[in-house]
């Protein structure tokens, strides 16, 4: 009985040993150095099926997207106000790193067929992103193949 007991007893540290061993998941976002997290980035541009429209600040679009650390977001298409989640790699040296994006379902506030269409554009866009592209001042989402389907700008660039 003894002997049973210290086994016992020895299987359980040893599993409590390990398990304060096991490492800590990564976070979703980029690490802080190369982080794209914090700032209010501003839609400049957007994929249709037409092709790709860039959007000048100040006309039209008030859409604007913020990219929390803990790899949740808020959005807004301008009308509707939506969240989700997301994940990247690391940024590589020519600046970009894989990305996902998952929004969560969201109930339209589009006061027309036209900004249905956009904010159905922009969730589409969204969830087709691949990877990142940073730039000075901006953000480029990236799908499977390589080519832009959303462009944002950083609206309070240096902290």
């Amino acid at each position: 009985m003894n002997r049973m007991f210290r086994s016992v007893i020895t299987a359980v540290v040893f599993s409590v040993i390990v398990a304060g061993c096991a490492t800590a998941p990564e976070r979703t976002a980029a690490p802080a150095e190369t982080s794209i997290a914090g700032p209010v980035w501003m839609l400049a541009g957007y994929a249709r099926e037409s092709g790709f429209i860039p959007l000048e600040p100040g006309h039209g679009s008030t859409a604007k997207i913020v990219l929390k650390a803990d790899g949740t977001f808020e959005a807004t298409s301008g009308w509707s106000v939506f969240s989700g989640t997301w994940k990247t790699g690391r940024f590589k040296s020519d600046s970009t790193a894989s990305a996902s994006f998952s929004p969560s379902p969201f109930r339209s506030q589009a006061g027309n067929d036209a900004a249905e269409q956009f904010e159905q554009d922009l969730i589409r866009s969204f969830r087709a992103t691949r990877s990142i592209q940073r730039g000075p001042a901006g953000i480029r989402f990236l799908n499977g193949s390589g080519s832009p389907v959303l462009d944002f700008i950083t609206m309070n660039p240096a902290r």
